[in-house]
């Protein structure tokens, strides 16, 4: 397994500390880490740079599904995950709208293929963002994206 150790980050941008990560776990933070140099850990100089715990957008437009010329749950998470980001919530103003359990779900299902970041989708409050008549709200909260935040944006 591999394994970095960043040197004399800010953590939360207040105390410095080294970071001890193996694989895809931090294992330890502390001043001065000791490891043992034959193991072939890596070492990186964070001095200047800010540890921070992973971001979440609430509010992100991933526009997939249908809406692929301006962006793809693939492309956006991309960029959410170089950003910092280790969660976004999906807004539900895609085609079709995500006001059922079937198009929830298949926003979740393109998040996960996508690997980068944990996708949430937002389930509509109305049907078609219309405003008229009551989404699916159950359906989508009891589906397997388990949707808990619903919004008609805007």
């Amino acid at each position: 397994m591999s394994a970095i150790v960043f040197r004399g980050a800010n953590i939360l941008g207040e105390n410095r500390a080294d970071i001890l990560v193996e694989g895809e776990e931090i294992r330890q933070v502390g001043a001065d880490l000791s490891v043992d140099a034959g193991t072939g850990v890596s070492e990186v100089d964070a001095q200047g740079l800010i540890a921070l715990p992973g971001l979440v957008d609430l509010h992100t437009h991933l526009r997939e599904p249908g809406g692929c010329d301006a962006e793809t749950v693939d492309t956006g998470t991309a960029a959410a995950a170089k950003g910092g980001y280790t969660a976004v919530f999906a807004m539900a103003n895609t085609t079709p709208t995500q006001d059922c359990p079937q198009v929830v779900e298949q926003v979740l299902d393109l998040g996960r293929q996508a690997g980068r970041v944990d996708v949430h989708p937002v389930g509509a409050v109305t049907k078609d963002l219309a405003g008229k008549e009551l989404s699916d709200l159950k359906g989508m909260h009891q589906s397997r994206a388990a949707v808990n935040v619903f919004s008609d944006d805007g």
